[in-house]
């Protein structure tokens, strides 16, 4: 692959990574209220798309799961993908000083 391409590549994931987490900052403030009153939430990956937008509905599970995890860990909240009734499942609640990122991170 040529490095034009690549380049053109990135930028592309760039954008989308930026439209994504534009759409789940509209549902922050809704979880962090959640996760206020109950420590940790439970929600499908499915219901958090839907409330994102029509377009982020069809994402594929494990790239909406590392799409949201990205993007909420930008804002404060930890999430750990979960199963139930076969579908995936987001348990979200505040990030702590002992979480990391991806596993053997220090981030």
């Amino acid at each position: 692959m040529e490095k034009k391409q690549a380049d053109l590549i990135r930028k592309e994931v760039k954008k989308q990574r930026a439209e994504f987490c534009q759409a789940i900052e509209k549902v922050v403030s809704k979880l962090e209220k959640e996760i206020d009153k109950k420590n940790t939430i439970l929600m499908s990956a499915k219901d958090l798309a839907k409330e994102m937008g029509p377009k982020f509905e069809a994402k594929q599970p494990t790239s909406f799961y590392w799409g949201a995890k990205l993007c909420l860990w930008d804002n404060g909240i930890h999430i750990e993908p979960k199963k139930k009734d076969h579908e995936l499942t987001l348990l979200m609640r505040y990030r702590t000083p002992d979480d990391k990122l991806f596993k053997g991170s220090t981030s």
